[in-house]
């Protein structure tokens, strides 16, 4: 390297690291601002019933952090939201909009449960490796469906993918009403899996475990499978232009069925997660929606692994701090849903440029 070359690529290096820091403040520039409008209406909402909005604010966005019991559940609604929002990610990349999360959580969280509590010999490290492998085939295979039917007749994935999260849920509902309910249980519930495949808790006695670690894992791992990865590349040229990616030789129907696979897959062990971790069984209605937040936090993301695990963050603070409020202030519980609800809705709207790039590729491509 020459004399004149070094300043010039000290330049180059100084100019995109600029670059980058500038996009990354202009991501976060709208859901900032649009935070900020979904609070100011819930102020307006606590002052017209009365009630002070002062402390009401402060358990809501500050409560998480007052203690390691509140940050801890903090942690644990996280969890689950970065697994359903990776899962979004991945399918988006690929030009398909999975919003199948609930269904495939469902699954995998059901069939690792299932190993879990069968095959008890097998030692905990293995035995959880066992579920997770379990639960990210189960939630895979399910997603897979939905992908095989757009590549090979076009059905909308949309559609297909939320549908199939209603049945998904009704098999689990089935089972667990059936063959695989543990009738010493008060309710729709398995057994207990095996306590060596428990996972360790970070900071008790609060719910979150290392299935954050896992979670967040799971997340580089997308980075580096979409943006480091021969095969990334080609589920990224599939998802920008089809037609494109099939004219540079990319078998556009195998890659788009594997990504929804993958999707699949991520949703599934974020299921086996909450199983080994929190509720150590399965039982019906374990997750509060976690698929369909998950959705909000990729598209409020961006659609980039990174965005997409720190709105994951972001949404579990808003939840817990909710939850907070509800116990530390006399806002009635109805209100709370209701700025729940608000700041859910308009945070959701910020996405509308996210899906409207991915309905003008889906045009493009047919």
């Amino acid at each position: 390297m020459t004399e004149h070359s070094a300043p010039l690529v000290d330049e180059t290096l100084r100019g995109t690291l600029v670059a980058n820091l500038r996009s990354a403040g202009e991501a976060l520039v709208q859901p900032a601002l649009t935070l900020a409008a979904a609070l100011v209406i819930g102020l307006l909402l606590i002052v017209g019933i009365g009630e002070n909005p002062i402390p009401a604010y402060h358990a809501f966005l500050f409560g998480s952090f007052d203690n390691a019991l509140d940050f801890g559940n903090l942690l644990a609604k996280a969890t689950p939201l970065i697994s359903t929002a990776i899962c979004v990610m991945i399918a988006f990349r690929g030009g398909a909009f999975n919003v199948g999360g609930e269904g495939q959580m469902y699954l995998g969280a059901f069939w690792g449960a299932v190993i879990g509590f069968t095959f008890v010999g097998l030692p905990g490290p293995l035995l959880i490796v066992a579920i997770m492998i379990a639960a990210g085939i189960a939630g895979g295979l399910w997603a897979a469906i939905a992908g095989a039917l757009k590549a090979f007749w076009e059905v909308d994935e949309v559609v297909s993918t939320l549908l199939m999260n209603y049945i998904a849920m009704l098999i689990t509902q089935y089972f667990v009403d059936n063959q695989f309910k543990d009738v010493t249980a008060g309710g729709p519930m398995t057994a207990y899996v095996a306590r060596q495949a428990w996972l360790p808790q970070m900071l008790p006695p609060s719910a979150v475990t290392i299935g954050l670690l896992i979670a967040i894992a799971i997340g580089i791992a997308s980075w580096f499978l979409m943006f480091r990865t021969v095969w990334g590349a080609n589920v990224r040229a599939v998802g920008t232009n089809r037609r494109f990616a099939q004219a540079m030789g990319v078998n556009v129907r195998r890659t788009l069925i594997q990504t929804m696979f993958i999707s699949g897959a991520v949703a599934g062990i974020g299921g086996a997660i909450e199983v080994m971790g929190v509720e150590h069984r399965f039982y019906q209605g374990f997750s509060p929606g976690f698929g369909f937040l998950g959705l909000t936090a990729a598209l409020l993301g961006r659609l980039n692994p990174w965005g997409t695990l720190a709105m994951a963050f972001l949404y579990a603070a808003l939840l817990n701090g909710a939850a907070i409020m509800q116990i530390q202030t006399p806002v009635p519980n109805p209100l709370v849903n209701i700025l729940e609800g608000i700041i859910v809705v308009v945070m959701t709207a910020t996405a509308r440029p996210a899906i409207r790039g991915l309905l003008r590729r889906k045009r493009a491509a047919a």
